[in-house]
């Protein structure tokens, strides 16, 4: 999820980016001002999840998969085990 006031991503297990095992499912709630996209190299490019969209996403595959908030450019990332 995202969090307006401190304009970054906000993970329901920590200030720290989530580490999961492959096959597991990442929700992304998005808010009216942010959302989630993959990043511009190196991630896969099913890494979207729209403005005010709730998003479940199955990571297939091991790897770091970066994202980006395209109205403010900050950035996060999950990193399959």
């Amino acid at each position: 999820s995202t969090d307006d006031t401190m304009m970054k991503y906000v993970y329901s297990t920590g200030a720290t980016a989530p580490s999961i095992s492959a096959g597991q499912i990442v929700e992304f709630k998005t808010s009216i001002t942010h959302d989630v996209n993959p990043a511009l190299s190196g991630s896969d490019p099913g890494v979207k999840a729209g403005f005010s969209s709730d998003v479940c996403l199955k990571f297939t595959a091991a790897g770091t998969f970066g994202f980006y908030c395209s109205r403010h450019g900050f950035t996060g990332s999950v990193t399959v085990n």
